[in-house]
């Protein structure tokens, strides 16, 4: 077993306690979303010497999920199916499981969960034990048994449809599925007395019989959905059953001789919903999960794979992504969209439900407007001004990003928006510290997210830094220096031996503090290995589509970033990078913050678009420019830098140089705190009684050893959570 694998194994409970369950013997909730679960029926036991979550109540076999299983269902939107069995990406669940538990780990195993490996032949011949032949051969006689009996109800089910028991048909027109062509084309047909025949022949399990419509899927795989009005509790998680391998329904459409500028292909999630989207005139495939994402992906390349080898080698599907409109939903469109522009592939996010959940829920409630908006999103796939429409409205529920600094914000209309901000400055001026405690800011009080890309600085000096600022607070307000820590005493260790009892409980206060809102911020350390800007705009097209968040995103700095071209000059390079940052902060609607030096012949003038002329497009791509620049050099000619420089604080001005939707030219007074990593807005003094009343309540973070005290602290729970992930406070998340 992998060492990583199991320790985080082994953080199941620590997982339950984020999910709100703190487990002390007795039953809880089950995790299973699919389980409408009114009596607590779920436990934790060990199992193969791992902790693991078991319901009592829901799968029909005794089953037992995971951490790893537990953040698919509750992450990924995975859902078991009868048996229990999730079917998920391990690679991307093990790399969000070390997100949500702080961890780094590594695993080489990345197999789909609950997935039986299989056996090669190699692998067989090698086998001492003669049991293990046995095994393998029996897994093949069931698998062959199973695509036989699924064949047969395919077969079966086609021929009941047009039947005596018109159920199914009547089933089919309540959802307004109606057309006889397509019902044949798919070989839809129904089954009044269905029990699935891979639990009987695996589980020995005989399930209730139930009626149900089946959708084939491939010749051995279909959909069995159950059609009964009054479904028991206790079998609510199986209505929508998957036999047999997963397929892609409507497949067809994919191959090059359906595919065309004007034929236009609909991914959508479930095979009704695609029936619906055909019903309105268009064209569809269904994923049948939101799980099957590769699937459709793996299609497309081996079509063009097999192209590449034939005289026809021309093949531009063009893909319209309308999964369902909920969460899981919207994570997927975007794992999707990422992996099909990966692919070079034409496509686009489109919404065909208006407030509904899915396709068919929307053909149902009003056919006329559906197949309308069917029609419009195929003749104009970028639905610009619909999208026009949406984006407006979105704005209005969309409250600006406060900066932590008062006089900023009066400047910015209250604080970040969507956009690219620049923040330039010559050296020893603090840039990357009037950008820390902005992120820190965001972090603390808003609840957003942020990621921060530190180029030059690893984690752990920025996280230093932090807390060097965070000690400040607590000196300040006794008026003794001596409480303070700078950056690189945090960092030279030994606190317990180098500091006072009054000095080491501030630096304990501080982390503390920190470990109260650490969590919100992601660093991204390209100090080893840096990345160029596609690294960059892929890991936050990661972040946006695994979690559904809409993170403030700070690059420190941009000259340092790696070249996107390694033939290009290096303002071009610059060029690049600007625009692609912009590019990000259009397409998730998300501030960008942009850390950029002066050039070296402005270095001594004062800060203008003239400092940032040699970089590339940033006087034209940035929403916000602003000049870091000492106090008194717009005024002196021979200014001193090296005595503005031993000036402790600093006097520093920040010049708003552009400001594409208000005001320029404000000038904005800070003084700088370079020992302890602080900016303060000048003759303004930190409200610090305020701020020790509210770090009373925080929960402590280590022990007198420097060990973390179990979990992270509890994080404050939001009013609402918006569908979009965006946390929201009526009152302030400390009070």
């Amino acid at each position: 077993m992998d060492d990583g694998k199991a320790a985080l194994r082994d953080m199941l409970p620590d997982y339950l306690n984020q999910l709100g369950v703190v487990y002390d013997g007795k039953n809880f909730t089950c995790p299973n979303p699919a389980h409408d679960d009114q009596h607590p029926s779920a436990g934790i036991h060990t199992k193969n010497g791992f902790p693991k979550v078991h319901c009592f109540a829901c799968c029909q076999n005794e089953v037992s999920w995971d951490i790893f299983d537990l953040v698919a269902m509750n992450e990924f939107g995975a859902v078991p199916d009868i048996t229990g069995k999730l079917d998920y990406n391990f690679k991307e669940v093990f790399q969000r499981t070390n997100a949500i538990m702080g961890t780094n780990y590594t695993s080489n195993t990345y197999k789909s969960a609950n997935k039986a490996p299989k056996i090669s032949s190699q692998t067989q011949r090698k086998a001492s034990n003669a049991d293990n032949y046995k095994q393998a051969a029996r897994e093949a006689q069931i698998e062959e048994q199973i695509k036989q009996k699924n064949a047969e109800v395919i077969a079966f089910s086609e021929r009941q449809l047009y039947g005596d028991d018109q159920n199914g048909l009547e089933y089919l027109v309540k959802r307004s599925i109606t057309s006889d062509k397509l019902l044949k084309q798919f070989h839809i047909g129904y089954n009044p007395a269905w029990r699935s025949e891979t639990v009987l022949l695996r589980k020995g399990i005989k399930a209730p019989l139930t009626p149900r419509i089946i959708i084939p899927t491939g010749p051995n795989s279909y959909l069995a959905r159950d059609i009964r009005e009054d479904i028991p509790e206790n079998e609510r998680a199986y209505v929508k059953q998957k036999e047999g391998e997963a397929h892609l329904f409507n497949a067809e459409a994919l191959k090059p001789e359906n595919v065309g500028p004007d034929k236009p292909i609909f991914v959508v999630e479930g095979e009704l919903d695609a029936l619906s989207v055909m019903e309105a005139g268009g064209q569809a495939v269904a994923l049948g999960s939101v799980q099957n994402t590769d699937l459709l992906a793996h299609e497309i390349t081996k079509i063009k794979q097999h192209l590449a080898h034939s005289e026809e080698k021309e093949y531009h599907p063009i893909i319209l992504i309308a999964l369902d409109n909920d969460k899981a939903g919207k994570r997927a469109s975007k794992r999707l969209y990422t992996k099909l522009k990966q692919g070079k592939v034409l496509c686009y996010e489109v919404d065909i439900v208006r407030n509904h959940k899915d396709p068919n829920e929307a053909l149902v409630a009003n056919g006329a407007k559906f197949a309308e908006d069917v029609k419009r999103v195929m003749k104009d796939p970028q639905d610009r001004l619909q999208g026009f429409l949406n984006y407006i409205k979105d704005q209005e529920n969309i409250q600006s990003i406060p900066t932590g600094f008062e006089n900023l914000d009066n400047v910015l209309d209250g604080g970040l928006r969507e956009g690219l901000y620049v923040i330039g400055a010559l050296s020893s001026l603090g840039k990357t510290t009037f950008a820390l405690q902005i992120a820190d800011y965001i972090a603390e009080h808003t609840e957003r997210s942020v990621l921060y890309f530190a180029l030059e600085m690893g984690q752990y000096e920025m996280t230093a830094k932090t807390l060097s600022r965070l000690t400040f607070y607590r000196a300040f307000a006794n008026g003794d220096e001596t409480l303070a820590q700078s950056a690189r005493s945090l960092l030279d260790g030994k606190w317990k031996e180098r500091f006072n009892k009054d000095q080491y409980n501030n630096v304990k206060e501080a982390l503390d503090h920190y470990g109260n809102f650490y969590y919100n911020i992601t660093f991204h350390d390209g100090s080893e290995e840096r990345p160029n800007v596609y690294d960059i705009s892929n890991k936050v097209e990661e972040y946006v589509s695994s979690t559904g968040k809409k993170p403030v995103i700070f690059v420190d700095y941009l000259q340092i970033m790696a070249a996107a071209n390694d033939k290009a000059t290096d303002k071009a390079n610059v060029t690049t990078s600007v625009n692609e940052l912009k590019k990000l902060a259009t397409r998730f609607h998300i501030p960008v913050i942009l850390i950029s030096s002066f050039n070296r012949e402005n270095y001594k003038n004062t800060a203008s678009m003239v400092s940032f002329k040699e970089s590339g497009e940033i006087e034209y791509s940035s929403d916000v420019l602003i000049g870091l620049q000492f106090k008194g050099i717009r005024e002196d000619q021979n200014f001193d830098f090296e005595t503005a420089r031993k000036k402790d604080p600093r006097e520093i001005e920040a010049i708003i140089l552009k400001n594409r939707n208000g005001a320029t030219g404000d000038i904005l007074d800070y003084d700088y705190y370079p020992k302890y990593n602080l900016y303060m807005a000048t003759n303004r003094e930190p409200d610090v009684s305020e701020l020790l009343a509210i770090r009373k309540k925080y929960n402590p973070v280590a022990d007198e050893d420097g060990q973390l005290l179990g979990t992270r602290p509890e994080i404050p729970k939001p009013d609402e959570i918006t569908d979009d992930g965006w946390y929201v406070f009526r009152s302030h998340p400390q009070e």
